[in-house]
């Protein structure tokens, strides 16, 4: 009885087998990929322009020799920065390959709305715009809890910032420490979830906690770094928060993981335009 149903089972296989052929995966056009992150703080406007890398491949912005664009594919390219009342048009650095202009030229001002606009020979226009932020008032940058483990041969330690923020609405921040060699010790984001952020009235007080791999002298730590406090547009909080969901990818099975795209303001592009402002305090 059985023989027949076992007969038409590998018959229905092989003829679904035999049906079969192996595809190839389309290849996505590529797409403008736009790096512009901007900030009144900066003597010098930069935007990085690449193409798209094909899929699976894992290539991303970067220089090459310490040249961006090195094959010259946005050569002809027309970049350029407008606050809505007046436009300025970007220069092609020849020997960097990005696009450039002094801040003395255009100088960037809190609150504006800055407006890029992108166009290679034979492409679509690419659109973004982001506001600069305001800088954080009243910014006090403290280390504390300095500790030596010679075992372990780390130190450990925390840092404090303090600061009010009256100007800026929504509030994000990039808070980090670095030393005099501007090693950067410290990283954290933080955006409209704390607490202080709901009343401007209050104080922001932060304290990130850091354990480095290798041993530091007090003068080195607590006198020879200073406090960097970043307020930043949303793209940039967007983006930023999206590459460290990347990172804390890292170490977790492949098999455990989901997908993360990176964040994009781009229109008609990938990439990031965001704007910052940077306060440095020293301890």
């Amino acid at each position: 009885m059985k023989t027949p149903f076992l007969f038409t089972l590998l018959l229905s296989q092989w003829f679904i087998l035999s049906c079969t052929k192996d595809a190839e995966l389309a290849t996505p056009a590529k797409q403008i990929v736009v790096d512009a992150q901007i900030s009144p703080t900066d003597d010098t406007i930069r935007v990085i322009l690449m193409y798209s890398s094909p899929v699976n491949s894992v290539n991303a912005i970067r220089s090459v020799n310490g040249t961006y664009d090195p094959e010259n594919e946005f050569e002809g390219a027309s970049v350029t920065l407008s606050d809505g009342r007046a436009a300025v048009a970007l220069e092609r650095d020849a020997q960097r390959g990005y696009f450039k202009i002094a801040q003395t030229d255009f100088p960037l001002s809190p609150g504006s709305t800055y407006f890029l606009n992108v166009r290679n020979v034979n492409d679509s226009e690419v659109t973004a715009s982001t506001t600069v932020p305001y800088p954080v008032e009243n910014a006090v940058y403290t280390v504390l809890n300095y500790q030596q483990d010679n075992t372990q041969y780390v130190t450990r330690y925390a840092s404090r910032f303090s600061f009010t923020d009256t100007n800026n609405n929504p509030k994000y921040y990039r808070l980090y420490a670095g030393l005099t060699s501007s090693r950067v010790e410290l990283e954290r984001l933080f955006g409209n979830r704390l607490e202080a952020g709901k009343d401007t009235s209050k104080r922001f007080d932060i304290v990130v906690e850091r354990s480095i791999p290798y041993l530091l002298e007090p003068d080195d730590l607590i006198t020879g770094q200073s406090g960097y406090f970043i307020s930043c547009s949303s793209e940039y909080f967007d983006y930023y928060t999206s590459i460290s969901n990347v990172d804390g990818l890292s170490n977790t099975p492949e098999f455990l993981v989901e997908p993360v795209n990176i964040y994009s303001n781009i229109k008609g592009g990938l990439g990031i335009f965001a704007a910052y402002n940077l306060l440095r305090v020293a301890p």
